[in-house]
C-alpha cells in the first residue's frame, strides 16, 4: 500500500465524514458495496479486458482514493494512491444468469477495509465467445447515485480506447466546493432545523404485537407493481399539485409500520453535488429527515400537498450536516424505537438500462443494482422510467420481525390506489 506521505491528504465533506464513520460502526459493513456492471458484446481477450480495467482504475482518480483518520488533527481525511484495484478474472462460459447473479452478490458482500484500505475492485467475467462482463465493486464512500452512470461509460470508454484522463484535482475542486457551500449556508440552515427539529422531537415508535418486539433479519423484497404504477404516480402527482417524489415519500410515509401516534422521519437521500460536475465519480449525498405527521388523517394526495412545501424547504438545506440533527430526536420509551436514520429512501428518475456503441464496441449496462444487504432498517430504493416504477424494500436485522414485509405489502396497496382505472 502506497503510504499517506505519497499524496497530501485533503479534508472530507461532512456527509462523506458520515459516510465513514456509519461503516466504522456498521454490524455488517457490506451494506455500503455498490456494484457496476457492464456488458461488453464484443470477441475481446480476458487479458485486453484486464488490461482496459487497469486503464479505468489509472485514468479515474476516485478509484485510487484512500480514507483514514489524520494522526494530527484526529480529523477524517483522504488522499491518493498510484495503486490500482485488483482485478479478478473469472469464466462463467455458458453459465446461467442466476450463477452469475450470486457470484456478483457473493463478490459484493467482501467487505472493504475503509480505514486506508482500497475501496474499489473489479472483476472480469467471460460469459460467452462475444460476451464478458465487467464488473467494478466500489464502497458507497467512492459511488453515489449521480456516478453509476459515469463510471460505467468510464469503463467501456476504456475498453474501446478512448477514455481520457481525469485529473485529481477535479475530484479535489468538487470537495472543496460542496464543503464552501456548507459552509456558507450553515447558519441559515441551523436556523432553519432548529424550527423544523425541535429538540426533544418523539418519533413513532416500530408497532409492537405478536412476534414484532425482537429484531429479524436482513430481508428484501421487489414489489410487483403493474406497468400502468409509473405513470399512475406521475399522473395523479401533476392532478395535486405535487412533484413524483413527495407523492412516493408520502406513499413511503403512510405504509410504515409504526404506532399511530406522533410524527415520523423518512431520511431522503439527496444530492450536495453543484450542477455541472456530474462527469466526476464521488460520493456528494446527504441525508435529509422529511417530518410527516400521518395521524392527522387524510388521503395519500392530502398528505403530499400538506408535506411537498415543507419538505422542498428541507432538501435546500440539504447540506447541514445529518449528525447534527441527530441529537434532537428523543428515543421513545418502547421497546422499539425508531432513530432519525430508520428509514432511508432513494427515488431517482432515469432509465434503469442503457445501451450505447463506441469505437465499433456494444455496451449495456443495468445501472443501479442492489446492495448486498439494508444499510439502516428500512430501506427503499425507487426509480422511476419511461416504461415502469420500480421499487425495492431492504430490512435489516434492527427491525422487529415481520415488519420489513407488512411494510413492502402496505407500500405495494398505496402505489396501487394512484393506478388509473380501467
Amino acid at each position: 500500500m502506497a503510504s499517506r506521505a505519497d499524496r497530501a491528504p485533503f479534508p472530507m465533506t461532512a456527509g462523506q465524514a458520515s459516510m465513514y464513520f456509519a461503516d466504522q460502526k456498521a454490524t455488517n459493513s457490506r451494506s455500503y458495496n455498490a456494484p457496476s456492471i457492464l456488458d461488453v458484446h464484443a470477441p475481446l481477450t480476458c487479458a485486453h479486458l484486464k488490461e482496459a480495467c487497469r486503464t479505468f482504475a489509472r485514468r479515474t482518480p476516485t478509484l485510487r482514493l484512500r480514507m483514514g483518520i489524520d494522526e494530527w488533527t484526529g480529523e477524517v481525511v483522504q488522499w491518493f494512491t498510484d495503486d490500482e484495484p485488483d482485478v479478478e478474472i473469472l469464466d462463467l462460459t455458458d453459465a446461467a444468469t442466476d450463477t452469475f447473479d450470486r457470484l456478483v452478490e457473493e463478490r459484493s458482500a467482501r467487505p472493504f477495509e475503509t480505514d486506508e484500505g482500497p475501496l474499489s475492485r473489479l472483476l472480469v467475467v467471460s460469459r460467452g465467445p462475444r460476451r464478458t462482463t465487467l464488473v467494478s465493486i466500489n464502497h458507497h464512500l467512492v459511488v453515489d447515485g449521480t456516478s453509476f452512470e459515469t463510471l460505467v461509460r468510464r469503463l467501456g470508454a476504456a475498453v474501446a480506447d478512448t477514455l481520457p484522463q481525469q485529473p485529481e484535482d477535479a475530484y479535489r475542486r468538487l470537495v472543496d466546493r460542496v464543503r464552501r457551500i456548507a459552509h456558507d449556508g450553515h447558519e441559515e440552515a441551523q436556523a432553519h432545523w432548529t424550527a423544523r427539529l425541535p429538540r426533544g422531537t418523539s418519533l413513532r415508535p416500530w408497532r409492537t404485537g405478536p412476534g414484532a418486539t425482537k429484531a429479524g433479519g436482513d430481508g428484501r423484497l421487489d414489489l410487483a407493481l403493474p406497468p400502468e404504477a409509473g405513470a399512475g404516480l406521475t399522473a395523479a402527482a401533476s392532478a395535486a399539485g405535487v412533484s413524483t417524489f413527495a407523492l412516493f415519500a408520502s406513499a413511503v410515509h403512510r405504509a410504515l409500520p409504526v404506532e399511530d401516534a406522533g410524527v415520523s422521519a423518512v431520511c431522503a437521500a439527496a444530492s450536495v453535488r453543484p450542477q455541472g460536475n456530474s462527469t466526476v465519480p464521488g460520493y456528494f449525498v446527504q441525508e435529509v429527515p422529511l417530518i410527516a405527521d400521518p395521524a392527522t388523517g387524510g388521503s395519500l394526495r392530502e398528505l403530499a400537498v400538506r408535506s411537498a412545501p415543507l419538505w422542498r424547504s428541507d432538501l435546500r438545506q440539504r447540506h447541514f450536516p445529518l449528525v447534527e440533527l441527530l441529537p434532537r430526536v428523543t428515543e421513545s420509551d418502547s421497546p422499539a424505537p425508531t432513530r432519525l436514520t430508520s428509514v432511508l429512501l432513494s427515488y431517482r428518475e432515469g432509465d434503469r438500462a442503457i445501451r450505447w456503441t463506441e469505437n465499433g464496441i456494444r455496451f449495456s449496462s443495468r445501472l443501479l443494482r442492489r446492495y448486498p444487504s439494508a444499510k439502516s432498517e428500512l430501506c427503499v430504493t425507487a426509480v422511476r422510467s419511461r416504461e415502469a416504477l420500480d421499487v425495492e424494500v431492504q430490512w435489516g436485522c434492527g427491525l422487529p420481525v415481520g415488519l420489513g414485509a407488512s411494510f413492502g405489502d402496505s407500500l405495494r396497496r398505496e402505489l396501487e390506489t394512484l393506478c388509473p382505472v380501467e
